[in-house]
């Protein structure tokens, strides 16, 4: 299996559970306003691309720390 693919398949198996359970860590304002129209659609989308940057973090984490680490070995010697 290449890395992309190893990268892909934990960011999404990241960014689907994020992507769920975030209204339910953070619920949001019942005191404001309700999104219509547009609104909702961007705030999904929006939504979307926060649970996919915390999956490339996660993948960041499993794979690149490591290649991050040795290269700072390398660069101190």
């Amino acid at each position: 299996m290449k890395t992309w693919h190893k990268v892909l398949l934990i960011t999404l198996a990241t960014a689907v559970p994020a992507f769920i359970l975030a209204p339910m860590i953070w619920p949001p304002n019942l005191h404001g306003g309700t999104p219509v129209g547009l609104q909702l659609v961007l705030f999904v989308i929006l939504a979307a691309l926060d649970a996919l940057t915390f999956g490339l973090g996660a993948a960041f984490i499993w794979y690149g720390l490591p290649l991050a680490r040795r290269a700072a070995v390398r660069g101190r010697s």
